[in-house]
C-alpha cells in the first residue's frame, strides 16, 4: 500500500501469498488487476495458479494462456490506483480518459521544473498526445537525474518513433553494458540483435539473461532456440525447445 505504483512489490506479495498457501487471498487481491492492460505475464501466472490450486480451471487456462503469450512491448496507459501521488493520479485518469492535454499538467512543470519524475510524467504526457520531440526532451531531463530501465525504455521508443533507431539501438547497448544483471535490458537487446540476424550476438546475450535467472520466460525461450536454428545448431535447438516445453504447456484445457 506505501508503494502502490511499484509493480515488482506487488508481484513479490502475490508470489508470498501462493507459496504461503493462501489462493483465496491472492485471488481476492489479485484477480481484477489481471484484466489490466499492464498486468505482467509473472502476475497472471501467479492468480492463474491460485485458480488452479483452488480448482478453477476455468478461470485459469485463459489466464495461463495469457502469462505464457509473453509481456506487452508496446507503451500503455497505466491505471489509477489509489495511494498514487495526486500529480500521478490526476494525470493517469485524464490519461486513460483521451485527455492528454489536461494531462501534460503545465503547472507542475513549472512549479517543479528541476523534478526527474515531473519530467518524466512530461514526457509520458507528450508521448501520449504524439508530440515525441518533447517526450524526447522531457525525457532527456529526468535521465539526466536517473535513469532506471523502465526510462531507457521509454526513450527508445520514442527515440523509434520519432524515426532514430540508431539512437534508441545504441542506448539499449549503453545500457546492458551499464547493468549487466538487468534482464530485461538483455532480452530486449536481443531482440534488437534477432530483427538484424546477428544470432551469435543474440544467443550471447540471451544465455547470459538464462544465467541470472531468466530461463522461466517463453518468450526468451522461443528466441534463444531461434537463435540456435539461425547458428545451424540442432542440439542447441533441441536442448531449448525441451526447456521451452517445461514451461509453457502444451494444451490449456479447461477440464
Amino acid at each position: 500500500a506505501r508503494q502502490p505504483g511499484n509493480a515488482r512489490a506487488r508481484e513479490l506479495l502475490a508470489r508470498a501469498l501462493l507459496l504461503a498457501g493462501r489462493e483465496a487471498d491472492l485471488v481476492a487481491r489479485f484477480g481484477a488487476e489481471t484484466q489490466l492492460a499492464e498486468a505482467s505475464p509473472y502476475l497472471i501466472m501467479l492468480v492463474a495458479r491460485a485458480h488452479e490450486r483452488l480448482g478453477d480451471r476455468s478461470r485459469a487456462a485463459p489466464l495461463l494462456a495469457r502469462a505464457y503469450g509473453g509481456a506487452w512491448h508496446t507503451p500503455i496507459t497505466l491505471a489509477d490506483r489509489p495511494g498514487l501521488p495526486p500529480p500521478t493520479a490526476s494525470m493517469r485518469v485524464d490519461a486513460l480518459a483521451g485527455n492528454w492535454e489536461g494531462a501534460q499538467a503545465q503547472d507542475l512543470r513549472v512549479r517543479f521544473a528541476a523534478s526527474a519524475d515531473v519530467a518524466s510524467l512530461a514526457g509520458d504526457a507528450s508521448y501520449g498526445a504524439r508530440d515525441i520531440r518533447a517526450a524526447l526532451a522531457a525525457y532527456a531531463l529526468a535521465a539526466g537525474v536517473k535513469r532506471p530501465w523502465p526510462m531507457t525504455r521509454k526513450i527508445a521508443f520514442a527515440s523509434r518513433m520519432a524515426g532514430d533507431a540508431a539512437a534508441a539501438d545504441a542506448l539499449l547497448a549503453r545500457h546492458v553494458a551499464g547493468e549487466p544483471l538487468a534482464i530485461s535490458g538483455l532480452v530486449e537487446l536481443a531482440d534488437v540483435q534477432a530483427q538484424r540476424g546477428d544470432w551469435a550476438r543474440v544467443a550471447m546475450l540471451l544465455d547470459h539473461a538464462i544465467r541470472l535467472g531468466g530461463g522461466h520466460d517463453p518468450a526468451l525461450l522461443s528466441l534463444r532456440v531461434e537463435a540456435a536454428r539461425g547458428l545451424n545448431r540442432p542440439a542447441d535447438a533441441l536442448h531449448f525447445a525441451r526447456l521451452l516445453g517445461h514451461v509453457r504447456p502444451g494444451t490449456l484445457t479447461l477440464h
